[in-house]
């Protein structure tokens, strides 16, 4: 704006000058012009109309003058305008300036932790791919390992069924055994309950054997008190009148109380 404003200035200028070097060749032709006239006319006429000429330019001239004033102060003030604009608006640019320095600032940060996120992506993704391969090797091991198992277990599969086979032609074979077996099994069986009633008369016939020994004892301790009672009596005076033992009848029926 400023430089079309100093263009503008400069067009002007040149005009005028164009305008005054056309005046002062209208000039040079109204000198001429009065020359002549002031050959054929008196001198204070000719002087008053120089006079007149030169002070309707100097109107003419102050007018233009007084116009080209006015409008550069018209152009001024919009400068001053224009630049009051300007210094707005370069305050509003210097503000965004900073705003931008301010995000210039952030979106360094955020490049240095987007980088930092790569590397640290670029990281996980090398040990996701050394992971997934890893996996991969595992799990054509692990395909190979079931492939075997289930080769193992077809033939464990095969090995049962001939065993399950054999088996039942064992069962088949050994039945009649099995029926022999179980009828010893229950001849057992019969021939332990025959036992086991057998050992509890032996318990009862025990029984009897503990009773049969306490009866012994008692009858050898009555047979050792009938003795100690023989002795006795036979101690016992016999009475020289009758030839008799009678004497001590009383004393005798108390030693049998007591040995009852």
């Amino acid at each position: 704006l400023f430089k079309n404003y100093i263009k503008c200035i400069f067009f002007k200028r040149i005009v005028k000058l164009l305008f005054k070097f056309i005046q002062f060749y209208n000039f040079q032709d109204t000198l001429a012009s009065s020359f002549h006239e002031y050959r054929a006319s008196p001198p204070q006429f000719q002087l008053q109309r120089l006079l007149d000429a030169f002070e309707k330019e100097q109107k003419s001239f102050n007018d233009e003058s007084t116009r080209s004033v006015r409008a550069l102060e018209e152009r001024c003030r919009q400068f001053a305008d224009n630049q009051a604009i300007l210094q707005v608006r370069l305050l509003e640019k210097d503000s965004e300036i900073e705003l931008l320095k301010a995000q210039l600032s952030t979106r360094t940060t955020s490049d240095e932790q987007l980088r930092l996120m790569r590397t640290k992506f670029d990281s996980e993704l090398l040990e996701s791919k050394s992971k997934s391969d890893q996996i991969r090797v595992l799990t054509e091991q692990a395909e190979i390992v079931k492939k075997q198992h289930e080769n193992e277990i077809r033939e464990k599969d095969k090995c049962i069924s001939e065993l399950f086979s054999k088996l039942k032609a064992a069962e088949d074979a050994s039945k009649p055994a099995f029926e022999k077996t179980a009828n010893l099994q229950n001849e057992i069986d019969e021939l332990k309950q025959k036992l086991a009633e057998k050992e509890a008369d032996l318990k009862k016939c025990g029984n009897c054997y503990d009773e049969m020994r306490k009866a012994e004892q008692l009858i050898e301790q009555i047979r050792l008190e009938r003795d100690e009672v023989r002795s006795t009596l036979n101690k016992i005076p016999t009475c020289v009148i009758c030839l008799d033992k009678r004497v001590c009848l009383s004393g005798f029926t108390i030693i049998l109380e007591k040995i009852k």
